[in-house]
This record gives C-alpha cells, sequence and structure tokens, in this order.
C-alpha cells in the first residue's frame, strides 16, 4: 500500500469510529492534501503548520505562500477556496429575515462574508425598517478613502433599492481592526451623503479574519438613530 493510501486508510478509520473531532490539526491537514496531488501530505502538513502556527492562518495565507510549503498548485487552489465556500455556507444557514439590529449581528455576518478575501474591499448592507437585510454589495476595492468610495453611486444604490438604513463594512487582511486616518474621513464623508438623503449610515465596521469593530462607536460618534443595545457586545469588540 503507497503511504498517501496508507495515511488515507488510517485517518478514514479514525473518522468513521470517533468523528473527524477526533484528529489533530496536523492529521486534518494530512488528510485534505492526501486527497490532491501533494507528494507527501504529512511533511507538507508540518511545514506548513511550523510556518502558519495555526489552521485558521492557513486557510488565509495565499497561494505563492503556500506553494512555498511544498503545496502543488492545485492544492494551493482549493485550500483558498476553503473559507469563502464555508462562508457562503454559513451566510446561507441564517435566517432571510433575521434582523440585524445590534452590533453582533452584524458582525457575525460580516466575519462569514468576508472569510477567504485577501483583497481589501468595501461592502455596503442595504437594510429594511425592520432591520432585515434587502442586499449586501460590493461596492470598491482597496483602501477605504474618498477616492475609492464614490459616494453618490452607494446613495443611489440606497436610494434604488429603498433602503431604510445602510452600513458599510471593509476588511484589512493583514490582521488588525484599527481603523486608519483614511477609514475614519472616509466614515465622515459616508454620514453626510447619507444623511442628505434621509437613509441614515449606522455603522462602519472594520473585519479582521474572526474579528470586527465598529468604526464610529470606538471613534465615540455613535448614532442617534439606531436601536436600542445595538452596542450590547461592545466590550467584547477588539480595538
Amino acid at each position: 500500500m503507497k503511504p498517501t493510501t496508507r495515511i488515507l486508510a488510517e485517518l478514514k478509520d479514525r473518522v468513521s469510529q470517533l468523528g473527524a473531532a477526533s484528529l489533530s490539526d496536523r492529521e486534518l491537514l494530512t488528510a485534505l492534501l492526501a486527497y490532491t496531488d501533494v507528494p507527501d501530505p504529512d511533511g507538507v502538513s508540518l511545514q506548513l503548520l511550523t510556518r502558519f502556527h495555526s489552521l485558521g492562518q492557513i486557510l488565509y495565507a495565499t497561494v505563492p505562500a503556500l506553494t512555498d510549503c511544498g503545496v502543488t498548485q492545485n492544492a494551493a487552489t482549493l485550500i483558498r477556496m476553503l473559507l469563502p465556500l464555508w462562508g457562503e455556507a454559513m451566510l446561507s444557514d441564517l435566517p432571510a429575515k433575521q434582523p440585524l439590529s445590534d452590533s453582533a449581528r452584524i458582525g457575525e455576518y460580516l466575519i462569514r462574508r468576508f472569510a477567504g478575501l485577501n483583497t481589501e474591499t468595501v461592502y455596503l448592507l442595504l437594510l429594511r425598517a425592520d432591520y432585515t437585510l434587502i442586499s449586501c454589495l460590493p461596492v470598491a476595492q482597496g483602501s477605504v478613502n474618498t477616492a475609492n468610495l464614490n459616494n453618490r453611486t452607494l446613495v443611489e444604490r440606497a436610494l434604488f433599492a429603498g433602503a431604510a438604513f445602510a452600513v458599510v463594512a471593509h476588511n484589512h487582511p493583514a490582521g488588525d481592526t484599527c481603523p486608519s486616518q483614511c477609514d475614519l474621513d472616509a466614515t465622515d464623508s459616508l454620514v453626510d451623503a447619507f444623511d442628505a438623503v434621509g437613509i441614515p449610515l449606522l455603522e462602519h465596521f472594520v473585519v479582521a479574519g474572526r474579528s470586527y469593530a465598529p468604526i464610529m462607536y470606538r471613534a465615540n460618534r455613535p448614532r442617534d438613530c439606531l436601536p436600542a443595545d445595538f452596542y450590547a457586545d461592545a466590550g467584547e469588540i477588539p480595538w
């Protein structure tokens, strides 16, 4: 029996008897790589964990960074697909009419929406009067600044959708939720643009991996139009 075939057979037996939770991070990664064209899945999994320290960081790694550790192009592409696939699967499990009426629910939604994105991306969430989601639209890529964000376009989309409220969010792929000065300036500009048409911008969120932070709350600029207890979890938000 080939080494890779033997590894898969042993791991399959473990999973069938004890479940996937019985496998260590290295064994889980080895099992995934064994199903691809990686010649030495156990050795490569050890190399990946040594460099990136956790499965989570491996899933956020770029394709070139993965191939530097001996992962083939096909396997690296598969690994890069896992987080977006998980994010979409988790989003599909959320109740369609669940109101996004507090920062915790919006943060949970956004973490799933941004899963696997290594490029800074801006999303516009449009909400009904009961805070249920109308749509979540990608509106820009790159750093958040007045040059990349066309406020008029964002406002027009909100008006066309008949939105009662708007939320803006962008990610920091480097992993820090602390906003830049550009983030703060863009937030002020967006607040003015949406207020001018009577559609309050509830918050501007920064998302980094599995963390999120509301810019306006942390900058001591919360909106008067927010529902009660919107920031009930604010004490646990990083930054």
